[in-house]
C-alpha cells in the first residue's frame, strides 16, 4: 500500500484464519524493501481483530504459505488520512 503524499496508511485485520506456522502474513512499514523495513506484524493460525500503521505512506503485506491445506484466509481494509486514522475508509481489500 502506497501513497503519494506523506500520510498515515492504516490497515485494519477483520479476521485471520491460516494454518499455524506454515501460512504466514508479515506485515512491514517503512520501505518498500522487505529488508529494510520494519517487520510491525506477523501472523498465523487464528487471529482477531488488529490495526497496523505506517506514518510515512509505506505499508507491505506478505502473505506465504506452503498451500497443503487451505483455511478461509484473512480480510481486512485499508485507508490513509494525513495525520491521525479517524477517517473513512477509501478503499477495501477481501482475500480469502
Amino acid at each position: 500500500m502506497i501513497h503519494k503524499n506523506k500520510v498515515v496508511v492504516e490497515f485494519q485485520l477483520r479476521d485471520f484464519t491460516s494454518e499455524e506456522s506454515a501460512d504466514i502474513a508479515t506485515i512491514y512499514v517503512g520501505s518498500l524493501d522487505p529488508t529494510r523495513a520494519t517487520v510491525v506484524g506477523q501472523l498465523s493460525g487464528t487471529v482477531g481483530t488488529r490495526q497496523f500503521r505506517s506514518f510515512n505512506n509505506l505499508m507491505i503485506i506478505v502473505f506465504s504459505t506452503d498451500s497443503e491445506i487451505t483455511l478461509s484466509g484473512f480480510s481486512g481494509i485499508y485507508g490513509s488520512c494525513k495525520t491521525s486514522c479517524l477517517f473513512v475508509y477509501c478503499l477495501s481489500f477481501y482475500h480469502k
